[in-house]
């Protein structure tokens, strides 16, 4: 199947394209380690140099393709049913985020300001919301003709890293795959255009991008998942490891170096917490520190804590934790929004 992507070129800029939400996230110190990212290669020879010739993970050693993942992959003191289940959904939740060009309103010193070519990273969907346009048309590209006006459409929020995707020029000129679980990706992978930014964090670099779909067969499978992720998630805060309460597993999953999707797990290893401001009364910010392997490409995965409770999106706030890069030789999220616990 041909991939429809767009080719990258030197385009003019609007100012309504350059327009962005107000950044509504709590003011906090920024994320400052060596940032994950990855420059997109057509053709697969150049993929699998890139890879060869890493020097973040050299051997990639705890990467797990997800089409290879079993109950058996779990560390032994979690191989359960509920872990499997709830690793299965957060594979199932996790994208790739292919980003075609590079706003001018990046700062002078941001890595991307004149890197050329597509870049890659991960996140993972969030909430499905419904559209109908009276009077108007879908804003995705497919819907460009008049014909199409007053089309049903949804739009798929995605969280993601804001070094990955910067603003709304950027927005417009990303797709997302879904499903993207194997080297066959005319299998089940589904490809989203980008809409808009919804809202973001600079400081703590989330950002949440809305996507937009005509099938609702992928609206209710996104929300059937996050349902039962919330769940699990639910009955591992209640039911802390009894072999060994103070292990705290990090599971992340992503598209390092744009493969197909990888798990790994590791241990948390640092916590940084700070106090949220009188709104959020009984949730505290925490940024964590990890040893699960990450590389290029796993910037904006969702990062997810065993016995951690995340406050998740509300209020249009951006709250989850995602992989941002490494520091002092550990990997590290950005800032999330988490429940206090007793």
């Amino acid at each position: 199947m041909k991939r429809l992507l767009p080719e990258l070129t030197k385009e003019l800029y609007t100012d309504k394209e350059s327009m962005m939400p107000t950044d509504k996230g709590t003011k906090m110190r920024g994320t400052k380690g060596r940032l994950n990212y990855e420059v997109t290669y057509r053709n697969k020879e150049a993929q699998e140099n890139s890879a060869s010739s890493c020097t973040k993970n050299p051997g990639h050693e705890g990467f797990i393709f997800a089409e290879n993942f079993s109950i058996e992959s779990l560390p032994e003191s979690f191989r359960t049913p509920k872990m499997y289940e709830l690793c299965r959904c957060l594979i199932n939740l996790t994208c790739m985020i292919e980003v075609f060009a590079t706003s001018k309103n990046r700062s002078a010193s941001d890595n991307f300001k004149d890197q050329l070519g597509a870049r890659i990273g991960s996140g993972s969907v969030y909430i499905p919301l419904k559209y109908t346009h009276k009077g108007g048309h879908c804003p995705c590209p497919e819907c460009k003709d008049p014909k199409n006006a007053g089309r049903e459409f949804y739009e798929v929020y995605v969280t993601t890293a804001h070094h990955v995707v910067f603003d709304n020029y950027e927005a417009r000129r990303t797709y997302v795959k879904l499903h993207f679980d194997s080297e066959d990706i005319t299998n089940s992978t589904v490809t989203l255009p980008g809409y808009r930014i919804v809202n973001y964090n600079a400081e703590a670099d989330r950002t949440i991008l809305s996507c937009i779909t005509h099938d609702i067969r992928i609206v209710e499978k996104i929300q059937k998942l996050r349902d039962s992720a919330k769940e699990f998630e639910e009955y591992f805060c209640s039911h802390p490891l009894e072999t060994n309460p103070s292990y705290n597993l990090t599971v992340i999953v992503g598209h390092p170096h744009r493969w197909p999707k990888t798990i790994s797990f590791g241990s948390c290893i640092q916590v940084q917490s700070i106090n949220s401001d009188e709104s959020n009364k009984g949730t505290v910010w925490t940024e964590y520190k990890y040893n699960a392997p990450t590389c290029p490409g796993s910037s904006g995965a969702l990062v997810w804590i065993y016995g951690k409770k995340r406050v998740g999106y509300r209020d249009s706030d951006i709250t989850t934790h995602t992989h941002c890069g490494s520091e002092d030789g550990m990997n590290k999220s950005g800032l999330g929004l988490e429940f206090k616990t007793p």
